[in-house]
């Protein structure tokens, strides 16, 4: 479910990040080994280089040759978030579809450090947001995903917009941190953004891995 877009970025790297326990560890071994194992909190990235195939409508597609990285999960290391997501050619936010108001509580700090980064702005790369666990009876919708992550990215813009004004220090103004332009929505940055549900245990990543193939090629 495409949100909004204007340009992306090139390149072939997908980088995997979100609160602790949303699943993208899981994700990440599955897309690498094509199983799940048991995962455990990590303190550094994990990154491996994985050949994607993918069948569409009877036919093949290309396979892709990606840079797979899994970022930590805690807020004491989104410098390790931040450094990877410079140079990401997709950007994908797994959350925890069951445990969604505290998934997107979360994650709206990343997505806004991230997405105000002027290495990030400069180059646009899409964003997924990935609902994960979306096969299980009491999972949110992923357009409630998309309420909730608005609303929480709007507070800590609104926060972080204060704090900048007190110092007199910013960063360079986009839609995303300008708290002037009213409630935060996705389809106003520049980025493409997609939503896109999965099931990393399951598995099912039918639309996550088409989103994947639309923009690494």
């Amino acid at each position: 479910f495409l949100i909004s877009g204007r340009r992306s970025a090139r390149g072939d790297k997908l980088l995997l990040f979100g609160p602790m326990g949303g699943g993208k560890t899981c994700l990440f071994l599955q897309l690498r080994y094509g199983k799940s194992h048991p995962t455990f909190t990590s303190m550094q990235k994990t990154s491996a280089r994985c050949t994607f195939h993918r069948e569409q409508r009877g036919t093949s597609a290309s396979p892709r040759s990606v840079v797979l990285v899994d970022a930590p999960g805690s807020g004491s290391l989104r410098s390790q978030l931040l450094a990877e997501a410079s140079s990401a050619a997709v950007l994908a936010c797994v959350l925890d579809a069951t445990e969604l108001q505290s998934q997107c509580k979360e994650a709206a700090g990343m997505i806004f450090d991230v997405l105000t980064q002027d290495s990030v702005q400069h180059r646009s790369p899409p964003l997924l947001i990935v609902a994960n666990k979306t096969d299980l009876t009491n999972a949110a919708s992923i357009m409630m995903a998309k309420q909730q992550l608005e609303g929480e990215v709007h507070k800590v813009r609104l926060a972080r917009t204060t704090m900048q004004d007190t110092s007199g220090r910013g960063k360079r103004t986009s839609f995303i941190n300008n708290a002037s332009a009213g409630p935060f929505s996705f389809d106003q940055i520049e980025s493409h953004v997609e939503l896109v549900s999965c099931s990393a245990t399951k598995p099912n990543l039918d639309s996550f891995m088409d989103a994947v193939h639309k923009y690494i090629r």
